[in-house]
């Protein structure tokens, strides 16, 4: 009979053909952008960013190149590429790949190490170059010429392409949409144009007509653009610059650079001498950002959201903002797991600008925290910060849900929910005088229930048996972890008195699995349980050569008490899934699984999943599951089903190597590594063992179960999901 049973539930989930998306709304024109100083000035004409805005990089004219990883709080002078007469910079998506361009006969530079190292790319010449553009992987690359043509590459700067579709013209500015294919450049003077081809061929849009155009924008599709014009207005377009919108809102300025989010509703704009302008409609409105003060401003950059911007200014500071948002919360994993408490953990990992004025827990039984949530309230945090709480009064084996949040002055931030489950009470010890013990362990043999001689259990002379239950795997061995309660002048028709106190030879004992407790002992001031045992077996007259009797009869009562062996198990969520697969390649998901326990044995995980036919289903339509393990032979260790290489257009799982505990890990099972010679198997509809592991962990071990989705060219689009259950079980 197990130990223990401990089960956990996973649901997979995948959408096919479509994106369920989960849409959170910010209304922009409550917050404003929060503005900092970064305290280092120049004469800076050009600055780029990455798509999270962690990566900054900025040229001064007539100066060096300058980094930042800390989305402008500490910059790096970067003279790998010396000083120069520095015009524009552009960088991928990541801020790994930088490329800049210097006027005045200059060539473009280009670097893959983040600016720390760069290369003089003479192949497009040394030329009057103005702006520079890059797709987001950093191997798309586009310049104008002031004065001259436009280039394009498609080796990161290696070799350039001179595309003279356009004509040599009075080119401002460049942008790209992220795949490189869609460009768009203004003329100083003259009109917009755009390519579809990544230069090779170009349209003249002449709808928004000519003008003093400093900076053109794109959104990452390429079809929203927003141009400025110096000493005019700002205009935009939704269809890739076939038709614009005079955006009159923001008033006629000097502008001179224009940025935008990568969806293209996020604007910022500057004004030389004059003030940075935001829009959170694609245009329609604008904010006059006064925070950061009216200066030369030049250029500024976004981050991909919109959310964090960076602006230089001539002979001045560089200034960085973001917009408030609600804190960005992580859910930790529980620590300090006993049968009735835990520790909640969570952090603070961005405070969206503002303090946290409160923090805490939601926690439930519900998988979902929708029924029977508590929400604890621990208090304001400063910054990013870490918090927990001592969870009390929890049920013991009973699984628990959480989620950590945190409240600042724009709305409230969730983590993920986390699972975890009370550590179970192995069992309660309890014992009882009766004819029979099916179920249970007998712990010595009495010839009436009062005023009588006792027998060992091994002997069958006597009918009144003192049967022991509550305990899995408990028994009346005197080896291994057990205590005796009890000694008998001799096996049977005997005299009987307390251990340590009688010398007599035969033992009565109870003992329990190992990693499991148990004691015993004697009072004669009152109940067993007052004395902080579980149970009472019987009573006796004294102490030495002492008849026996039921618990009630004698004042000195024989106490016990005894608990199997610990066991815990938790996985890092109750919800996997895949997002959405497009049919015909390969998408991977994981559980990490958590488990200890003290039984010297170990434990051993099995998995099945919840439907007969498939694991994932929407309807009446199934992924194809990969073919199930099969039946153990009797030669081979219990659990150890056939498992086979990988399959396509199924749903598979294995064990993997990397992310296991080696005390957990098969290699006959799961392979031995997790490349060439890994091993997975179809999740069957019949309970197999996947995990089978030999000795106790004290400490918590870890197991990761990667799931590997191959779906058919043919498969319907829809919404799949279904249920896993693993269930742990303490070997004996």
């Amino acid at each position: 009979m197990p130990s223990f049973l401990k089960k956990s539930f996973v649901h997979l989930s995948v959408a096919i053909g479509y994106a369920f998306v989960f849409l959170i709304l910010y209304q922009f024109a409550y917050a404003s952008f929060i503005w900092t100083d970064q305290s280092i000035s120049g004469f800076w004409v050009s600055i780029t960013s990455s798509s999270d805005g962690t990566k900054l990089a900025a040229v001064i004219n007539g100066g060096d190149i300058w980094t930042s990883t800390t989305s402008g709080a500490t910059w790096t002078d970067q003279t790998a590429a010396g000083s120069r007469s520095w015009r524009s910079i552009t960088s991928s998506s990541d801020g790994t790949k930088l490329a800049a361009v210097a006027d005045s006969g200059g060539d473009i530079w280009t670097s893959t190490t983040s600016g720390a190292t760069w290369t003089d790319q003479t192949a497009a010449g040394s030329r009057s170059w103005k702006s520079i553009t890059s797709s987001s992987n950093g191997t798309k690359l586009a310049a104008v010429v002031l004065g001259g043509d436009i280039w394009t590459s498609t080796t990161s700067g290696a070799t350039w392409t001179d595309e003279t579709a356009a004509g040599s013209q009075n080119w401002y500015s460049i942008t790209s949409s992220s795949d490189g294919t869609k460009l768009a450049a203004v003329i100083n003077g003259g009109d917009i144009w755009t390519s579809v081809d990544s230069g090779a061929t170009w349209t003249d849009q002449t709808a928004a007509g000519s003008g003093y155009r400093y900076s053109i924008t794109s959104s990452s599709d390429g079809t929203k653009l927003a141009a400025v014009i110096n000493g005019g207005d700002i205009w935009t377009s939704t269809n890739s610059g076939a038709t614009w919108t005079d955006q009159t809102a923001a008033g006629s300025r000097n502008w001179q650079w224009i940025t935008s989010s990568s969806d293209g509703t996020k604007l910022a704009a500057t004004v030389g001498s004059g003030d940075i302008w935001t829009s959170a409609n694609s245009g329609a409105t604008w904010t006059d950002e006064t925070a950061a003060g009216s200066q030369n401003w030049y250029s500024i950059t976004s981050s991909s959201d919109g959310t964090k911007l960076a602006a230089a200014p001539i002979n001045a500071d560089i200034w960085t903002a973001m917009l408030p948002s609600v804190p960005s919360v992580t859910t930790s994993s529980v620590s300090s797991v006993s049968y009735t408490t835990a520790t909640l953990n969570g952090s603070i990992t961005n405070n969206g600008g503002y303090d946290a004025s409160q923090s805490g827990f939601a926690y439930s039984t519900d998988p979902n925290l929708v029924t029977g949530v508590s929400t604890s309230t621990l208090g304001a945090e400063t910054g990013d910060a870490s918090f927990s709480q001592n969870l009390t009064g929890l049920t013991p084996g009973t699984a628990y849900y959480f989620r950590a949040y945190a409240t600042n002055s724009i709305g409230t931030g969730f983590g993920s929910i986390v699972s975890f489950n009370a550590s179970p009470i192995a069992g309660t010890l309890s014992c009882s005088i009766a004819t029979s013990c099916s179920s249970g362990a007998i712990i010595y043999r009495m010839a009436s229930t009062s005023n009588s001689h006792a027998e060992l259990p091994s002997q069958s002379h006597y009918s009144n048996l003192v049967c022991c239950t509550g305990v899995t795997g408990l028994s009346n061995s005197c080896s291994g972890t057990y205590t005796t309660v009890l000694v008998l002048a001799s096996t049977t028709n005997s005299h009987s008195g307390e251990y340590g106190v009688s010398s007599y030879p035969n033992n009565a004992c109870i003992s329990v699995p190992s990693g499991g407790t148990v004691s015993a002992g004697y009072t004669s001031s009152g109940t067993c349980t007052a004395a902080g045992y579980d149970t009472t077996l019987g009573s006796m007259i004294s102490s030495n050569n002492s008849h026996v009797g039921s618990p009630n009869d004698y004042p000195i009562k024989i106490c016990a008490s005894a608990t199997g062996s610990s066991i815990t198990f938790t996985t890092d969520s109750p919800t996997e899934s895949f997002g959405t697969v497009t049919p015909g390649n390969l998408y991977a998901t994981s559980s990490i699984l958590s488990a200890a326990t003290t039984n010297t044995d170990g434990f051993n995980i099995t998995i099945k999943r919840s439907n007969a036919t498939d694991t994932m289903s929407s309807g009446s339509f199934y992924i194809p599951d990969k073919t199930d393990w099969v039946a153990p032979l009797s030669t081979t260790t219990a659990g150890n089903a056939t498992a086979s290489t990988t399959q396509l257009n199924t749903l598979q799982f294995r064990i993997n190597l990397t992310g296991t505990d080696s005390p957990d890990y098969s290699s006959a099972w799961w392979g031995i590594n997790d490349t060439t010679n890994a091993v997975f198997a179809g999740i069957s509809s019949t309970t197999q063992m996947i995990i089978d592991r030999s000795t106790a962990a004290a400490a918590t071990t870890t197991m990761k179960v990667l799931y590997y989705l191959d779906v058919p060219i043919s498969q319907q689009s829809a919404s799949y999901s279904g249920t896993l259950t693993y269930t742990i079980t303490a070997n004996i």
